[in-house]
């Protein structure tokens, strides 16, 4: 693997594998949409991007003409578990069309491999078949369908990485962790629900491993082409226990109003356990993994790598 190419590489993970790329030396191209924020990217000098018009024929002649080893496809639009109307067109068009046209073209070029992004959420409750949590993960599964197509019709060798809770510093996200700080900070009560549903959360350095991981063992073993891979910690807790530990670690109490706010519809209250990656654990345990982001948090307002809402 000498040349990639990163969808989503201005999100979260995205941005985070791009630099774990550039760092050991590889050619990376990043595709992106016009008027899209870098601003977590900047300075990185070697990083080549090209622009994502929407058009099958752009897609095609970008493939063509870079003729990447492997695809990491990380973009995607709509993860939170309710969506609106307004937001049909862009689900489909990130979650599905962009996946489709990169398929197709792979075929056509006849060389190179793409790494899929999943979600836990296309099993509701931890079930082992498909059953969605949102509309989001139905969307995920609609590509999944069309990834089978092209891994046993035409011979495309994918892998498709199903994340969980990822987390870590430079995470501009409204996720738990920015709010319990904030509300820590401010003395403000945060209303949450009651806190029984299970999370799987995983420091964002462990999934940039994991995708770098499925990308060499693909090329190791080209018959685990259509294999799908739980990128998983291997430990739950309840979000009760996670605040916890978040207490511990920051050595301060959050305002928290368990029961403040319902559960979600939906809400997965049992995470998914599917196959581990093979030769891939996370290293980073909870503990060790809020340290950096407290510490981040504290520094960020000095900080020149920010990372855009995703």
């Amino acid at each position: 693997m000498r040349k990639v190419l990163v969808t989503g590489a201005s999100g979260y993970i995205g941005s985070f594998l791009v630099r774990s790329l550039l760092a050991d030396g590889l050619e990376v191209i990043a595709l992106i949409r016009s008027g899209t924020r870098m601003t977590n990217l900047e300075g990185l000098v070697t990083l080549r991007t090209t622009e994502y018009d929407g058009l099958s024929s752009s897609v095609l002649e970008v493939i063509g003409e870079e003729q990447p080893d492997v695809i990491f496809h990380l973009a995607a639009f709509g993860g939170a578990a309710d969506h609106g109307f307004e937001d049909l067109d862009r689900i489909i068009d990130a979650n599905i069309v962009l996946g489709a046209q990169l398929l197709e073209a792979l075929r056509q070029v006849g060389n190179g491999a793409l790494i899929n992004t999943g979600t836990f959420a296309q099993h509701y409750e931890g079930k082992a078949a498909y059953d969605p949590g949102s509309f989001y993960a139905a969307s995920k599964q609609a590509y999944e369908d069309i990834v089978t197509y092209y891994v046993r019709v035409e011979g495309v060798p994918v892998v498709t990485l199903k994340l969980f809770d990822v987390y870590g510093p430079y995470d501009a996200r409204p996720k738990l962790f920015t709010l319990l700080r904030k509300a820590q900070q401010e003395n403000v009560p945060l209303a949450v629900s009651p806190g029984e549903q299970l999370l799987d959360l995983v420091y964002v350095d462990d999934v940039v491993q994991a995708y770098r991981r499925a990308a060499r063992l693909l090329e190791e073993q080209p018959s685990i082409a259509g294999n799908v891979y739980a990128v998983s910690s291997g430990v739950r807790r309840t979000v009760r226990d996670t605040v916890a530990v978040f207490e511990e670690v920051s050595g301060k109490p959050v305002p928290v109003i368990w029961g403040g706010r319902a559960y979600r519809k939906r809400e997965i209250m049992v995470p998914w356990e599917g196959v581990r990656l093979p030769g891939w654990s996370a290293e980073v345990p909870l503990a060790e993994g809020l340290r950096r982001v407290l510490n981040e948090l504290e520094s960020r307002s000095s900080s020149t790598f920010e990372s855009p809402v995703h």
